[in-house]
């Protein structure tokens, strides 16, 4: 039998192989210096910004408009890549870049829109054609009545003359977690994406407002605390929501200061009402003491930061009130799951509606910190399992009080026997 010896590969070439691979990952991951512009095309109706995206974190908030349109700052600008920028807790200016290129023989008015509406300075600069400089300034801090279109996120018109090039600057910067996931598209696509978040919305609001409605009928009937606690959590939750999409912006176009306050208010209560309906529902203080009173710390530490947010400004408690979500979604989760262990039934419900918030918030909350990047489940998550925690925690309570029915008659029957005895 004839064995081949195999000649071992010189060390030399390995190296030199390990690293080839090594300069062209590393090349792949880099990318292009600069992003690439849009080209617009006579028969697309929308694109995504965020491939022609270049951004610039001002730190020192030294930048002038002047010397933006004039490019002394182009070098700092870097590609965000293909994911929307993410800046989570971050107050400091944020520059970005794109531009835009209409290739085409035709005039197209588009809309420009920045499809995310807690962030306190929108500022959109640009040339036209002729040489003229156009600024629009917008944000929370400001008036409703300040933005171009009357919509809840920033939209702005745009108008690209054919065989013209536009470079545009945005500048942002917010107290609270933001994203810039930025597009671009036709009137007919902002409408029909308009009336679908409509849809949406008008379903999720539809669903929390009949079953808020259900259980105030069922607390007339049955006089039971707990429905009370439940009925003012989701009351709180709803205006949370609300304030959270800007949607009483257009109730109070001109409150700048409530429009700013409103979200940590209304959030910070819904944690007091959400935390106090599980103390009462589950019965914490007679079966887990301990739990009971961080509960409370927790109730607490939120009425400290409405106060803060009252007194020292909405920046200070907007982190605040982040931790103070996760942390009250995390002592309900183990007042609900120490309950089930201990064998009340009812808990099961309650364990299982608030491990869908809680992941629905984490993922939220994750994008918040800018730990995970901007997506539809991003944003939509909270949403989705706040609706499923709503439909669970009504079903809880209809199965506690027919638990405690059953005792009930359980101990007026033991009670006759006795007493025919």
């Amino acid at each position: 039998m004839t064995f081949v010896r195999i000649r071992p590969i010189p060390q030399s070439l390995v190296l030199l192989y390990a690293l080839g691979l090594t300069l062209i990952i590393l090349i792949t991951l880099q990318g292009e210096s600069h992003a690439r512009p849009i080209l617009l095309k006579s028969d697309q109706q929308s694109y995504s910004l965020t491939p022609s995206l270049s951004v610039w974190v001002d730190n020192k908030e030294e930048a002038t408009l002047e010397a933006m349109l004039a490019g002394e700052y182009n070098d700092l600008f870097t590609p965000v890549g293909n994911s929307a920028p993410n800046f989570g807790f971050s107050q400091k200016s944020v520059w970005l870049k794109f531009e835009v290129e209409n290739p085409t023989e035709k005039t197209q008015n588009l809309l420009l829109q920045l499809d995310y509406n807690l962030i306190n300075r929108v500022h959109l600069i640009y040339q036209k054609p002729n040489g003229q400089t156009e600024s629009i300034l917008t944000g929370l801090n400001y008036s409703y009545h300040n933005r171009p279109l009357d919509y809840f996120y920033y939209i702005f018109p745009l108008k690209f003359t054919p065989q013209e090039a536009t470079t545009f600057y945005m500048n942002v910067q917010s107290a609270y977690p933001y994203s810039v996931p930025l597009t671009l598209g036709s009137y007919e696509h902002f409408s029909e994406a308009r009336s679908n978040r409509a849809w949406i919305l008008g379903g999720y609001f539809g669903l929390i407002i009949v079953m808020m409605l259900y259980n105030f009928f069922l607390f007339i009937t049955v006089k039971d605390r707990s429905y009370l606690y439940y009925i003012l959590f989701i009351l709180s939750f709803v205006l949370f929501q609300i304030a959270n999409f800007g949607l009483f912006l257009h109730i109070f176009p001109n409150a700048t200061w409530l429009n700013l306050q409103q979200r940590g208010i209304t959030g910070a209560f819904a944690v007091v009402f959400a935390v106090q309906f599980g103390r009462v529902f589950l019965n914490t203080k007679k079966y887990l003491p301990v739990l009971d009173k961080l509960m409370l710390g927790t109730i607490a530490f939120s009425f400290l930061c409405i106060s803060t947010s009252v007194l020292l400004g909405f920046q200070y408690a907007t982190m605040a009130l982040t931790i103070i979500v996760l942390i009250g979604s995390g002592f309900q989760l183990a007042a609900g799951l120490l309950r089930v262990i201990q064998g009340y039934k009812p808990a099961r419900y309650f364990f299982l509606s608030w491990t869908l918030l809680l992941l629905g918030s984490a993922i939220y909350q994750l994008w918040s910190f800018g730990v995970v990047a901007y997506s539809v489940v991003t944003i939509w998550a909270f949403m989705a399992g706040s609706a499923c925690e709503v439909v669970l925690l009504s079903l809880a309570l209809g199965y506690r009080i027919n638990i405690l029915k059953q005792e009930k008659m359980e101990s007026a029957q033991l009670a006759a026997e006795a007493k025919a005895e």
